[in-house]
């Protein structure tokens, strides 16, 4: 299933609205989910323009004044709605994508800026998926929040915006239904002014390479299991949770000495440890619908 997010900031039936159809008859989009329509009002006409045909479901959520608003329109021989779900920030799809008869839950995001109003919409959004662990649930948006203070160039970074930081990265972990850890050496130390604060990009990027385990026996054995795509999405994640855990954002927000990464991984919907076969048999099956 073909799904784009898109945050128009303003949707209109000119140049905006032509760029739309192109990219959906381009790249056969099966669903587009718009955050920041900006527009109180939407009708079925105006999603068949968006969209370039008439065979559409859609739904919309006003904005508030100019403020947000949220649109979803897909193909209705692609996604067959059974329930929908809203409240302020999200729509919530809930239907069958037709292709592989699988049950999937689409949630289109607008978080609001507000850092309080950000956690109560994402605690929201956590305790739906828990109620149904069984869909597979795709989250996707504008969540009005960065994972690195490196994403906004020119601002100190501050300690509200670290916390908020760290929840992010905490409810994406728990958006993919389990967190992975895998083993790690030790980095090989720096010497000189390699060692400074402000080394560059490229040797981040070495060092990087460096604390990774590629070759561990977990991570082939995903590898073997999954296939190369499987094994280098892993890869290049655990690259980011690296980065993230020896960034500013981190130690801001933990003593730097307590934030380890824990060879552990854990099954949220029963709350204990999973062993290695129970999560390789959990995204086996997940690959395989999904083909």
């Amino acid at each position: 299933m073909n799904i784009v997010s898109y945050n128009v900031r303003g949707l209109d039936r000119g140049v905006k609205g032509a760029a739309i159809r192109r990219m959906v008859r381009k790249h056969k989009v099966d669903m587009i989910c718009i955050q920041e329509s900006k527009r109180e009002l939407i009708d079925k006409a105006t999603c068949q323009a968006l969209w370039g045909n008439a065979d559409i479901g859609w739904e919309f959520q006003p904005s508030i004044n100019t403020v947000g608003g949220l649109v979803c329109v897909w193909n209705e021989n692609a996604f067959r709605l059974e329930r929908k779900e809203m409240d302020r920030g999200f729509i919530l799809l809930d239907g069958v994508w037709t292709q592989e008869n699988q049950r999937t839950c689409v949630v289109n995001i607008y978080s609001p800026c507000d850092s309080q109003q950000k956690w109560i919409l994402w605690d929201a959004l956590k305790q739906i998926k828990q109620q149904d662990p069984d869909c597979i649930w795709c989250f996707m948006g504008d969540f009005n929040n960065i994972r690195h203070h490196s994403e906004r160039e020119g601002i100190s970074p501050r300690g509200a915006e670290a916390s908020i930081i760290n929840d992010f990265n905490e409810w994406i972990v728990f958006s993919t239904g389990l967190a992975w850890d895998f083993f790690w050496r030790a980095a090989p130390e720096c010497n000189g002014e390699e060692s400074a604060k402000g080394f560059t990009e490229k040797k981040k990027a070495r060092e990087a390479r460096e604390v990774i385990d590629e070759n561990d026996p977990k991570l082939l054995s995903l590898k073997n299991d999954l296939g190369e795509e499987a094994y280098v999405a892993m890869v290049t994640a655990l690259k980011e949770l690296h980065e993230y855990h020896n960034s500013d954002d981190a130690k801001n927000t933990h003593n730097s000495s307590e934030k380890q990464v824990i060879p552990k991984i854990w099954d949220p919907q029963n709350g204990r440890r999973a062993t290695v076969t129970e999560a390789l048999k959990y995204i086996s099956n997940r690959v395989i619908k999904m083909r």
